[in-house]
């Protein structure tokens, strides 16, 4: 991932970098990427979709954390879980929340978030899920729907003690929208359905919206798109919800050869590191 900084835009005070692939084979569709902010220097990832139930842990330098000598890193693999279709990573400081949201079709009702006590990566081979919290949109009519595809997700972040997701949106059934919508999620339990309520709506974005994740000092929220135009929108999280993607405070241009633009997470209170997968979204 992060072996060699590819190249870096400054708007300031903000700056972004691209970063290649981590130095881990197994790794190979990377699609949620978090800095840990328990473990100084880690990194997390994960695959998307089809992949083992499993989270892969590197340094700065692309190196894995915890590879076992003259063996490949396979990662830290989550018992209780499966992965059929992971697209972010987000952190309360303590727990990891994994977001199995991907929903291509509009078509699933098995959406789910999976917590996670984040593990010491030196030690740690395979850990348990706390819990599976099932999901659901409270505005979505049917499964599919007959014509708007609104409800497919890729960015998830935590504030003040609450879950949000930014859903992407299609223009029928493939083509990418520049529309979004941010929904709250209204309770965390394992046994039964969690109501995500719609609580801001925005148009004339750049593209679809990709990854998000939360500043350090939990002020700021970067929101990475993607086709028709990449970007990264710093938006102030002190706003009213309404105004935080209809008015980011910042926009970055991403250049059009930095790949499949999948994920972002702060490096530091003004830099942010993009990640980027191959393959469908």
């Amino acid at each position: 991932m992060i072996a060699t900084i590819l190249s870096t835009l400054i708007l300031a005070p903000y700056s972004v970098a691209l970063m290649p692939d981590p130095a881990i084979p197994a790794l190979n569709e990377q699609s949620g990427l978090l800095k840990s902010s328990r473990y100084p220097g880690v990194f997390w990832a994960h695959n998307d979709s089809g992949d083992q139930p499993r989270i892969f842990a590197f340094h700065a330098d692309g190196q894995a954390i915890g590879a076992p000598k003259n063996k490949p890193y396979e990662g830290i693999r989550i018992d209780d879980a499966t992965n059929s279709d992971w697209e972010d990573i987000a952190s309360d400081g303590d727990n990891l929340y994994i977001s199995d949201l991907g929903n291509n079709g509009n078509a699933r009702r098995d959406l789910a978030i999976y917590v996670v006590p984040e593990p010491n990566p030196l030690v740690i081979k395979h850990t348990s899920a706390l819990k599976r919290i099932p999901v659901v949109y409270d505005d979505q009519p049917e499964f599919p729907p007959a014509q708007d595809f609104h409800w497919d997700c890729e960015a998830i972040f935590w504030r003040r003690g609450k879950l949000f997701a930014i859903t992407k949106h299609r223009v029928g059934h493939s083509l990418p929208g520049t529309s979004a919508a941010i929904y709250e999620l209204r309770s965390q339990d394992a046994n039964r359905l969690n109501s995500f309520r719609r609580i801001a709506t925005a148009s004339g974005l750049p593209g679809w919206v990709t990854s998000a994740s939360v500043s350090p000092d939990g002020t700021k929220l970067a929101v990475l798109c993607d086709r028709p135009k990449k970007a990264l929108l710093i938006v102030d999280l002190n706003l009213p919800a309404a105004k935080w993607l209809a008015s980011p405070v910042a926009k970055l241009d991403l250049p059009s050869d930095w790949g499949q633009t999948e994920s972002v997470t702060w490096d530091s209170p003004t830099g942010l590191l993009v990640g980027h997968e191959t393959g469908d979204q």
